[in-house]
């Protein structure tokens, strides 16, 4: 790992860790979420990037390199959670939040969280609402947001409401260890599971702070990213939530099985599907599935898949 330290200023409250591919054909992305931070306040931010993986351009890291306000990382390993992490071990100011290279905050985001967290003392964290940005016209990412600081943890299962530009942390109340056992593809969820389990006190602000930007070739369209929420729910489980939690999680695992099973399905895959099926039934909420059992008798007649707007039945 290669470390080009620029920034030393007592002065700075908060840290932003972006973790980057540093790739060429991203590089007008990038710029445009470093000049986002500094624009996010009105006091000097640290800036952290850790490159990774093994496609960084030149221009890309030389440019990265050159600003007086970033410190420059390279880590080999393509790992946005383990750039995080790196990130994560340099902080050294009170505050730190993150960002992907290739959205932003919107101006004076910094300082709105920051403000709004002072008032709240012994609040550990805050958490945002923002933009999702879809065919460039903007919609608003959550709705009813602040219903989710009734029960964090319970409302993770009807929305993530943390996610990569949403969030200002207490240093010393969100320690490193948090971010050491992160989870490929679906870890914003895993680390809100794992703050809203140690009862932290979030901090739940509806207001605007960042812009996320949709891409085509997200993670989260991926049939990678679908079928690692079976092993994420098994690892929530091993943390011993609450009972009416692990029923919650329970019931995800059976839509998962369920939505396995379609897939099966519509490849042709029947001995598959059946399993996947039969696993659905046998876990809280299963029953609600007993009707699509008859598509899995031969010559039934297909319906689209769940994913293009099939039905369950």
């Amino acid at each position: 790992m290669d470390n080009n330290s620029k920034i030393d200023d007592p002065c700075c409250f908060v840290t932003v860790l972006m973790p980057s591919a540093a790739k060429r054909e991203r590089f007008h992305l990038i710029k445009r979420a470093v000049n986002s931070i500094r624009k996010s306040s009105s006091n000097q931010v640290k800036i952290i990037v850790v490159a990774n993986g093994n496609s960084c351009d030149k221009n890309v890291v030389d440019w990265l390199q050159l600003q007086s306000d970033i410190t420059y990382v390279y880590d080999q390993l393509p790992s946005l959670a383990n750039a995080v992490l790196i990130a994560r071990k340099l902080v050294d100011t009170p505050y730190f939040s993150t960002l992907d290279d290739d959205d932003e905050y919107l101006e004076g985001a910094t300082d709105i969280k920051l403000n709004a967290l002072h008032e709240v003392s012994d609040a550990d964290m805050i958490v945002t609402n923002g933009y999702h940005n879809k065919n460039k016209y903007d919609i608003i990412m959550y709705r009813n947001y602040r219903e989710a600081s009734n029960d964090p943890l319970k409302y993770l299962f009807k929305f993530n409401w943390l996610n990569s530009g949403n969030a200002l942390y207490k240093t010393d109340r969100i320690s490193i260890d948090y971010f050491e056992d992160h989870f490929l593809n679906i870890e914003w969820t895993w680390l809100a599971y794992k703050i809203a389990l140690a009862k932290k006190k979030i901090l739940f602000l509806d207001r605007t702070t960042f812009r996320y930007y949709d891409t085509p070739m997200s993670a989260s369209k991926t049939v990678a990213y679908m079928e690692s929420h079976m092993r994420l729910y098994e690892r929530m489980l091993l943390l011993n939530p609450p009972q009416d939690i692990a029923t919650l999680i329970r019931e995800r695992m059976s839509m998962d099985w369920h939505c396995r099973s379609d897939r099966a399905l519509q490849a042709g895959q029947y001995g598959e599907a059946l399993t996947c099926h039969l696993r659905s039934l046998f876990l809280p909420g299963g029953l609600r599935f007993l009707l699509y059992s008859r598509r899995l008798i031969p010559f039934w007649p297909k319906k689209k898949p769940l994913n293009q707007g099939g039905d369950e039945s």
